[in-house]
């Protein structure tokens, strides 16, 4: 960004201090699962956003399913590490709460399937006769239609989300 010659702050959200809503866009990446107060750091990016302007965050999709397959030996559920967990289908609450308007939630990643897939591989966890079938059998064009699906229907393991700060 700073190449473009756009202004960057490098910093946590309570350090900045308070001088009205001076930004233009917020990005938090893979933070979102580490907060202790999710509705208070969106709080805070709300208050520093100026109006009508854009958070742009990732974070885990408690949904995706690559964690759904391997849940309590996933990698990414690890409390107290990951605290918290949202979704495509439960974010827009939160967001509303914090004063924001969801402009796009969306799961982009390319790897559920293959993270799925070596889970019962190489690390001996059972993701069902359904997911063995389909990795056993399946073709690997069925496997890409797969991912496609897991990717459009949002149920991608990782989160991209953006919002609108509403005026006022």
């Amino acid at each position: 960004c700073r190449a473009l010659g756009l202004e960057v702050t490098e910093s946590m959200l309570e350090e900045i201090e308070e001088s009205g809503a001076d930004f233009d866009m917020l990005c938090a990446f893979e933070l979102f699962e580490h907060l202790f107060d999710p509705l208070a750091f969106l709080q805070s990016a709300h208050r520093l956003l100026k109006s009508g302007r854009i958070l742009l965050f990732t974070t885990l999709n408690d949904l995706g399913f690559d964690i759904q397959v391997r849940w309590g030996r996933s990698k990414s559920v690890s409390p107290p590490h990951h605290l918290n967990f949202a979704n495509p289908f439960n974010i827009d609450l939160l967001m509303q709460r914090a004063g924001f308007e969801l402009i796009d939630v969306g799961t982009p990643g390319v790897l559920d399937w293959d993270i799925g897939d070596r889970a019962w591989r190489d690390e001996d966890v059972d993701p069902g006769r359904l997911i063995r079938s389909i990795s056993t059998f399946g073709a690997p064009e069925a496997k890409v239609a797969l991912q496609e699906w897991i990717t459009t229907h949002r149920f991608g393991s990782h989160m991209r989300v953006i919002a609108r700060k509403v005026s006022g």
